[in-house]
């Protein structure tokens, strides 16, 4: 598609959505080992020919090995068994993965919702769980029930009786119809339907004549 085309062609860099993140946090986090300086810190990661002495890189794949040793950046996740030694390297068993990871919990591109907006409303029989976070003129029906960890970012329509799962995402403009079912760990993109009528229609004397949908979406 064009976007995978434009997606091979741009460099790629995550940023920092805190100041910056030490070596050792890193480390620790993807069951590392590295030799050099763990109070050392980046603020972003970007491939191993792009990235600056102050962004995290990977080596994935062999064939970009021979970029190693000219890269500036100031960290690789590189394979355990890679052969040579560099202070930079953070060796893991699996340096995609551990960069996916890294990316996930400290690396982000866009600003997340913090707490519960004072401009969202929320039903007096709604049940939040712990962490959740609500932007600006979210609707949260009755008996709606949000579990731990979940983001809501503004104008979000929950209607009533739904349930959402732990650590979902629900991006803006999203409208969730009664009763429906999100399970844990979903991330709903912007301006998605979920619940809404199927095509259900009856031909009584060349006429349609719409079916009632009284079932849920899970």
């Amino acid at each position: 598609s064009s976007r995978s085309k434009a997606f091979l062609v741009r460099p790629f860099r995550y940023h920092c959505s805190m100041s910056h993140v030490s070596l050792g946090e890193i480390v620790d986090y993807v069951d590392g080992r590295f030799d050099g300086s763990r109070v050392r810190s980046v603020t972003g990661i970007a491939p191993l020919a792009e990235a600056t002495s102050e962004e995290l890189s990977f080596l994935a794949n062999p064939k970009y090995q021979a970029q190693l040793k000219a890269s500036a950046a100031g960290a690789i996740l590189v394979p355990a068994n890679l052969e040579g030694a560099d202070r930079r390297w953070i060796r893991v068993e699996d340096p995609y993965f551990a960069m996916a990871r890294v990316a996930t919990r400290w690396f982000t591109r866009r600003v997340m919702p913090q707490g519960i907006s004072p401009l969202a409303a929320i039903a007096p029989g709604a049940k939040l769980g712990a962490n959740v976070a609500i932007g600006p003129f979210v609707t949260i029906g009755e008996d709606v029930v949000i579990g731990d960890d979940v983001v809501i970012f503004q104008n979000v329509s929950i209607e009533a009786g739904s349930k959402i799962g732990d650590k979902t995402i629900i991006y803006p403009s999203v409208v969730i119809y009664d009763g429906t079912r999100v399970g844990n760990r979903c991330i709903i993109h912007a301006n998605v339907v979920v619940g809404s009528d199927g095509y259900g229609f009856a031909t009584h004397k060349g006429k349609h004549h719409k079916i009632a949908q009284t079932g849920i979406v899970r």
